[in-house]
């Protein structure tokens, strides 16, 4: 873990007094994931949340879980698995209903 990503934790677990560890890691991931396709190409979200960009967000997110938490891997990878299975929906809904999902997952 590198010293922006615990901050970032810490952060998220005192706004969120009721998050789990899982949960506050899978957005850790989230915003890495988000960071690093904005940082190689700033116009990422300009065409919006396309299936594809939702898709790569998730498999990002997948691979930072694996190699950074391996021991709640298999819980977020059911729980990214539902989000890749409902992308559709999700689109119509918005970035909320990614929140939900994985907050009801995890």
């Amino acid at each position: 873990m590198t010293q922006q990503e615990m901050e970032m934790f810490q952060h998220i677990k005192e706004t969120n007094p009721n998050i789990t560890d899982a949960n506050a890691w899978t957005r850790v991931g989230i915003g890495e994931q988000i960071d690093t396709m904005l940082n190689a190409d700033p116009h990422t979200f300009d065409n919006g949340w396309t299936q594809k960009l939702v898709d790569t967000i998730v498999r990002g997110l997948q691979r930072w879980i694996e190699r950074n938490l391996p021991q709640i891997a298999e819980m977020v990878r059911n729980a990214l698995q539902h989000v890749l299975e409902n992308i559709g929906p999700w689109i119509q809904r918005g970035i909320e209903w990614l929140w939900e999902t994985l907050t009801d997952w995890l």
